[in-house]
Parts: structure tokens; C-alpha cells; sequence
């Protein structure tokens, strides 16, 4: 039985070369129409019925396709479903999933991809409502959250200096934390600072909007005590010097750290330091501490103990199998200027691999805005390949945000018509009659402005167009007559893309300035 590929005639090629590495029996069909995607499923109906034969068990359209092509199925009795997007991911498709189960509406790729996404869910969620799973040695629970050596790691999502925002700024901040996939909201105290007095309040505020888990950063006795009587769930950074002063509560979650504030002693070499976090975790229980976390701390590169705080991970590891492990990676991500979702993603394998339950980060820069979501996300990948014994990838979640996993490009027809190089700088402008557009972006609402000016003479904002969709807004532009030069038209339209990839990739946008 032969699947029926049915393509356009610029893709014919591609399509063509795809369909040679499929391992089911395929034939492609050009259809009389150049672009695949500006079909429409009647007259792909029409067109198709000529080159159905016996032996065809199933036609896939191309998944550019617009609409349901439910109807092609209904007038010819054959199995009709839409393929990838992109020829490229024919063989993939063919090759590795049950045509059947694919749909009439949504191209194959994103289905598939939304399917094995639904398969991590649900993986997660099974082991989470495993109360076997719960009650193995190793494996805890904070507040209804489970967390351990058989659960994901946990994403702990710091608001740095929450002292000096206000309750309503710290709303904003846990939610947009929460919409991030953060697991726990960390009320980041001011450092050198004792600010026990609005301790209350922050945590009262915090859960006026949100369920989650709640810890506080902090070495002021005062200020976790006072966190402690207002119902924490999670202290981080107890040290040595701090057992003696802050309340023990068989509820409360305590993360140590290997310090001792009182001889102002932090060692560098990681055995050291894993002797000091034993020594304090050994303390600890015989004063009655019982939910103990421990966080070697991970040093920033250069610090010249970066190598000797992962290794000290490792051995506290290898020496404490089942003691819950928390890794702050904001040294790393906030003190290196590169992209963090790569980082992001090496440091969360990093964590699966040492069996570590939590991650702590924060989006103190605006380079690091969107850390949380991408650690969320790293988590479930770091969980899935755990749980199927292999790589990090083609699992449905990934982190490729500046680079395609494979290139799509489309090849060039050949054609022997005549071509021309356009070269030079941008020429004379001529100012359009109809007036001039100022551009902005508003990164909360994840917005494009466009502000509209009738006259080159001032400034002033006649009208204000805005959006999230760029086609949507320069359609609304030309609706209300407000161009009429074909040139500035393509300067707005091209602004207008520009805005939205900087909101989408966390870039300035300057108009008129390259992003790159």
C-alpha cells in the first residue's frame, strides 16, 4: 500500500528527495498550483482524484495546508491526513510514527511534538501520584509538593531584595514566577540587613496569590524566625553559627550551607567543604532538625574555586545518597554574559545527574529575564531522558531558542530569468505625505506601540496602534489609510518584525538600530 504525498510545484524537488528516504512506500504528486500552502483543500479534492489508484491507503497534504481536509476524505473514501510544515521532516514523520494517528487540522510536526509533551505530563504525573514512589527513602514533601532522588528537580524562584519592593510588586513578581513553572517562591532578603519587621507582611502577601511553597534567603536569625512564626515552608542558608539562634519546626524545610558567619569561615577546597556541610548537618539533627537540604554552593567561574565547588557536589553525593541536594546556579548565569538558556540546560543535566532536588535561580538582569520558564522547561527534559535512559533530545520540550535543530531552508527554483544584486546604502528619503510611525515595545504585556504623527512639523501622537502581531498591526495601518508610499510601508513593515522578534528573543529594540 503507497501513501500519496501531494505537493506544489515550487517543492516538488524537496519533496521529492524526502520521499526517497522514507521506508514505507510513498509517491509524490505535483499538483498544477506553485505554493502548497495556498491550497485549498477543494481544489486539492479536484486535482488529486486523477492519481488515486488501488493501492493508495492514505494522501498527506502538506501541513501548511489551511483548514480541515476532512473533505477530501469524505468524497474519496481514502484516509486524508495533513503532513509536517516543512518537507524536510517528511521521512521523520513517515518513518517513525502511525500515519493514522495523525490529524486532519494540524499539521504533523506540531502534533507530534504536542503529543510527546502530553507524555512528560503525564510520566510526571504518575510519579507524583505514586505514594510508593512517595515513600521510598530519599524522596520528601513540602507543602503538597513532592520532591527527591525520583522526582523532577524542583525550580526555586528567587525575588531578590523583597524587602524593597512594594507587597504589590511583590505580587506581580511570584506571579509571573508561578506562570514560569517555579515550583517555590524565595523571598529574597536584603543582605546585611535586618528587615524582620516586614517579614509578615511579604509572606501574607505572597499568599494572597499564589499556593506554592514559600522560603526565605537569609542569615538574620530575626528575619527567619519571624518567617518561621508566619508559616514558611523553607529556609535556605542556614549556617553554622545560625543553629543555635533560629526556631526548629518539624514543618519548616532548612537548606545549610558550609559557613560559619561567626569566624566568617566559607572554604574554597571541596573537601573542606563538604567536611564543614556534614559537620553542620550532623549538628543540626542532634538539635532536633529534621527536613535538611544541602547546598554546597556553587561558585561563579574565575572565582578560583568554580571547579572545586562541582567536584564538592559530587562527593557530597557519593558520601550522602539520600540527602536532598540544592544548587543555586544564579552564580553562573547572572556573572556570565552569554545566552542562559544553553547554560540553563547543561546545568539542569548537571542536577538530574547528581540526583539533586532543587534548583535555585533568579532574573536579577535584564540578559536573564526568562531564566525561571527555561529551567522549568530544562527540568522536564533532564526528567524524561532520566526516565527513558537516553539524551536530552527529540523528547517534545528543548531549549533551542537562537538555532534550529536541523535547517528548513527552502531551495531556489531554477530559473533562468534575470537576475539582479541590490547593493548600497539606504537612499534618499522621501517623507510619505500621509505622516510617520514611532515604534516601542512593552515587554510586561508583550506588546508592540506604534505611534502614529499626521505631520512631520511635531511630535504630537495622533493615534496609537497596538498589538502582539505584526501582520495584525500594519493591517489595521493600512485599513485606516495611514501610508500610502510603498517604500515606507516595507520600512514599517520591517520595523514592525524587528520589534517583534527583540520582545521574543529578550533584545533592545531601537528603531531603526540592527538587533544584531
Amino acid at each position: 500500500m503507497v501513501i500519496l504525498l501531494v505537493t506544489g510545484q515550487l517543492a516538488s524537488k524537496l519533496v521529492e528527495e524526502q520521499a526517497r528516504k522514507c521506508n514505507k512506500p510513498v509517491k509524490v504528486v505535483v499538483l498544477n498550483f506553485p505554493v502548497a500552502s495556498l491550497m485549498k483543500p477543494a481544489y486539492i479534492l479536484r486535482e488529486v482524484k486523477p492519481h488515486i489508484t488501488p493501492d493508495v491507503e492514505c494522501i498527506m497534504v502538506p501541513g501548511l495546508v489551511r483548514g480541515d481536509v476532512s473533505i477530501i476524505e469524505k468524497n474519496l473514501g481514502i484516509k486524508v491526513v495533513k503532513g509536517p510544515k516543512h518537507a524536510y521532516d517528511i521521512p521523520l514523520i513517515i518513518n517513525n510514527f502511525n500515519i493514522g494517528d495523525l490529524s486532519k487540522e494540524i499539521p504533523a510536526d506540531e502534533l507530534i511534538k504536542e503529543r510527546l509533551k502530553k507524555f512528560v505530563e503525564n510520566e510526571i504525573s504518575k510519579i507524583e501520584h505514586d505514594s510508593e514512589i512517595a515513600n521510598k527513602e530519599g524522596n520528601y514533601e513540602i507543602r503538597g509538593l513532592k520532591y527527591g532522588i525520583d522526582f523532577p528537580v524542583r525550580i526555586v524562584a528567587e525575588i531578590v531584595d523583597a524587602p524593597e519592593l512594594s507587597l504589590n510588586e511583590l505580587k506581580m513578581k511570584a506571579l509571573y514566577y508561578a506562570d514560569s513553572g517555579a515550583n517555590i517562591i524565595d523571598i529574597g532578603m536584603v543582605a546585611s540587613e535586618n528587615n524582620a519587621d516586614k517579614v509578615k507582611k511579604i509572606i501574607e502577601a505572597l499568599g494572597e496569590v499564589t499556593n506554592l511553597p514559600l522560603s526565605i534567603d537569609s542569615m538574620e536569625a530575626e528575619e527567619i524566625n519571624e518567617a518561621i512564626k508566619a508559616g514558611i515552608d523553607m529556609v535556605i542558608s542556614l549556617d553554622l553559627s545560625l543553629l543555635d539562634k533560629v526556631m526548629v519546626k518539624e514543618h519548616v524545610h532548612y537548606v545549610v550551607v558550609p559557613i560559619d558567619l561567626s569566624t566568617s569561615y566559607f572554604p574554597k577546597f571541596h573537601e573542606e567543604r563538604v567536611e564543614l556541610l556534614e559537620k553542620i548537618i550532623f549538628n543540626a539533627r542532634k538539635k532536633g532538625y529534621k527536613n535538611l537540604i544541602a547546598d554546597v554552593i556553587l561558585d561563579p567561574p574565575f572565582s578560583k574555586s568554580f571547579i572545586d565547588s562541582l567536584v564538592a557536589y559530587r562527593i557530597l553525593r557519593q558520601r550522602n545518597p539520600n540527602l536532598p541536594i540544592l544548587i543555586g546556579t544564579g552564580n553562573i548565569t547572572e556573572l556570565i554574559d552569554a545566552d542562559t538558556p544553553g547554560m540553563n540546560a547543561l546545568l539542569t543535566m548537571m542536577a538530574y545527574e547528581l540526583r539533586a532536588s532543587f534548583i535555585l535561580s533568579t532574573e536579577v538582569s535584564d540578559k536573564c529575564r526568562g531564566v525561571i520558564k527555561e529551567l522549568s522547561i530544562a527540568s522536564k527534559m533532564g526528567f524524561v531522558s532520566r526516565l527513558k535512559n537516553t539524551y536530552p533530545k527529540g523528547i517534545g520540550y528543548d531549549l533551542l531558542i537562537l538555532r534550529d535543530k536541523k535547517l528548513k531552508d527552502e531551495i531556489p527554483e531554477e530559473e533562468s530569468a534575470q537576475v539582479i544584486y541590490a547593493e548600497g546604502n539606504e537612499g534618499y528619503y522621501v517623507q510619505d505625505p500621509k505622516g510617520w510611525f514611532k515604534i516601542y515595545i512593552d515587554r510586561n504585556k508583550q506588546e508592540i506601540l506604534v505611534h502614529y504623527k499626521a505631520s512631520y512639523r511635531d511630535a504630537k501622537t495622533t493615534l496609537i496602534i497596538k498589538g502582539k502581531n505584526p501582520s495584525a498591526i500594519y493591517r489595521k495601518i493600512s485599513e485606516l489609510g495611514l501610508i500610502s508610499k510603498i517604500d515606507h510601508a516595507a520600512y514599517l513593515g520591517a520595523e514592525l518584525q524587528k520589534a517583534y522578534i527583540a520582545l521574543k528573543l529578550g533584545k533592545s529594540y531601537v528603531q531603526d538600530s540592527d538587533l544584531f
